[in-house]
């Protein structure tokens, strides 16, 4: 297969799982509704309404994002994903927030190298359970720890298995959930995304990640549950 072929698959591949992505919100299966209003509650009632810079790490189309930065008031912004196709829809979908913005196409996972700044929110969103281990989520913590203002907010939106929850117990759970819940989804697209989770998705318990941010050097952790596989879990010192 020639470089053209495979440029052109890799854009068809990309437009499929997008397509079925943009489904799984439209139903909100993912709960993205009320986790993305209850981190519009949390940075109003933490940051109090003062001016606040923001590290969206992972930020993909940036499209949950743009209400919470419309009704903040943002001294800039720094939006990093790995795929450059998402990026440039996050660019568009900003456009017409008159805040700084900055955009890097890079891995959320090793991008901490390349910032010159601190924030006082950094917030990544269903990205954190595709590092496979959990000594890979704590060096993460650890670096956010590091980038974070003082006073300062990290927030976490992610999918969660249950207290010590083996990853095989927690994905037949998940399986059965995609194959009986989201209907809108045809069998291929169920498999589509059964494929991506076995694969890609390495979740922890919410008491991990207490215990992670605990060693990371955090001070404070709570965590607020929506459904049976999903919780905005939020970090401060």
């Amino acid at each position: 297969m020639n470089m053209h072929n495979q440029t052109e698959e890799s854009k068809k591949t990309f437009e499929e799982i997008w397509a079925t992505y943009q489904i799984v919100l439209q139903e909100n299966y993912m709960f993205h509704k009320e986790l993305y209003t209850n981190l519009s509650t949390l940075v109003k009632q933490h940051f109090q309404h003062r001016p606040i810079s923001v590290l969206d790490l992972a930020c993909g189309d940036a499209i949950f994002m743009k209400p919470i930065l419309a009704g903040n008031t943002i001294t800039n912004y720094y939006g990093i994903d790995l795929a450059e196709p998402v990026l440039d829809l996050a660019k568009q979908n900003l456009k017409s927030l008159t805040i700084p913005k900055t955009f890097l196409c890079h891995d959320f996972s090793d991008c901490f190298g390349s910032l010159t700044q601190s924030y006082d929110l950094i917030f990544i969103g269903f990205s954190l359970h595709h590092l496979p281990s959990v000594k890979e989520k704590k060096v993460f913590l650890k670096n956010c720890l590091r980038k974070l203002n003082p006073h300062g907010l990290l927030v976490v939106i992610d999918i969660v298995t249950r207290k010590n929850e083996a990853i095989s117990s927690w994905f037949s759970r998940y399986a059965v959930y995609i194959n009986e819940q989201q209907c809108a989804l045809n069998i291929e697209q169920r498999n589509q995304v059964m494929h991506h989770v076995q694969n890609h998705d390495f979740p922890a318990s919410i008491e991990c990640y207490e215990q992670l941010g605990q060693e990371a050097g955090f001070k404070v952790f709570s965590a607020k549950t929506e459904g049976d596989f999903f919780a905005l879990m939020h970090f401060s010192i």
